[in-house]
């Protein structure tokens, strides 16, 4: 096995053990209304407040609307309109057979989920993958997206990193295993060894984060689905074109590897993106929304400041 190779594992595994929760109790602020936008191609939308800026929120493939739920009240408290959206194939959203599930897809199911819901001028607050749809859909519609705070997601040029087709190859030993306590240990294990403080990680947290995902059949076509899409264009290529400010927000106290963002593609956004700004969070791993949701809220609230703009690629470090 090449070297990294384990951690690449241990990083997809979060995603195929999903199925493993039971059901969990949270009480939300956000209602979810289903949008069809085409056959079986259905898409949760979750919103709440009235009036004032709109916050649209993209998560990542594990933990849906339960692991903003420390931000989302803050972002509400403040006078905002906060609206999410689950790509297709996570949280509540379908997870169709025969759909597009890539990359640029995604981005225009969120595109319309925005349009449907009047939004405009938004500014996006994106977790892992939901960073690269937020960075694709700047360029399909720059009128939607006024800037863009991402949460450990650099721009990936697929919906399923080199880590999850790996895993993948493991997909008949997760079924044999099953929902058993054995692999929701492995699960606590990926998120307790990438945090800052592991304390986080309690059992309703793990419910939380996968509770979408109890069926283990659909939740492994659907992520071979994700690994097997093809992009119709490359994302690198175009980030210089992307005029809305970005602050990409890093982990810094990862202490394992696990979620890290690829410094290739920290790289290619200092390159490229005319407005950026990186903050390294000491007191948080990758999970900062979890570990550090001040942190977030303030960097959104920081864009909505009067006369924001984010200096060109500087870096920044939280104490």
């Amino acid at each position: 096995m090449r070297p990294g190779a384990a951690r690449h594992v241990t990083t997809a595994t979060l995603l195929l053990l999903a199925f493993c929760a039971a059901a969990y109790g949270q009480e939300s602020r956000l209602e979810t209304r289903l949008l069809t936008l085409a056959e079986n191609d259905t898409v949760a939308v979750k919103r709440a407040g009235n009036g004032g800026q709109t916050v649209v929120i993209v998560p990542g493939l594990l933990g849906s609307d339960f692991t903003f739920r420390h931000v989302v009240p803050a972002l509400l408290d403040a006078g905002l309109r906060v609206v999410l959206v689950d790509p297709l194939g996570t949280g509540d959203s379908g997870r169709p057979d025969n759909a597009d599930y890539s990359l640029e897809a995604q981005a225009a199911r969120v595109e319309a989920a925005m349009r449907d819901e009047g939004v405009t001028s938004a500014i996006m607050l994106c977790q892992a993958l939901g960073g690269t749809i937020c960075y694709r859909l700047a360029l399909r519609a720059p009128e939607l997206v006024a800037g863009i705070v991402s949460v450990n997601g650099g721009p990936a040029e697929q919906m399923a990193t080199p880590g999850l087709r790996l895993a993948l190859r493991f997909a008949p030993l997760i079924r044999l295993i099953g929902g058993g306590e054995q692999v929701r240990r492995q699960l606590v294990s990926g998120l307790v060894e990438s945090a800052a403080d592991p304390s986080w990680v309690t059992r309703e947290v793990v419910e939380g984060f996968t509770a979408p995902y109890r069926d283990v059949d659909l939740t492994l076509r659907t992520l071979r689905r994700m690994a097997d899409a093809a992009e119709p264009e490359l994302l690198a290529p175009r980030l210089s074109r992307i005029t809305a400010p970005v602050v990409l927000l890093i982990g810094a106290a990862n202490r394992s590897g696990t979620g890290r963002i690829d410094a290739e593609q920290v790289d290619a956004m200092r390159a490229a993106l005319p407005r950026l700004e990186i903050v390294e969070v000491r007191e948080s791993g990758p999970h900062i929304q979890e570990e550090a949701p001040h942190v977030v809220v303030d960097a959104v609230m920081g864009m909505l400041g009067e006369g924001w703009t984010a200096p060109d690629a500087q870096t920044t470090t939280t104490d």
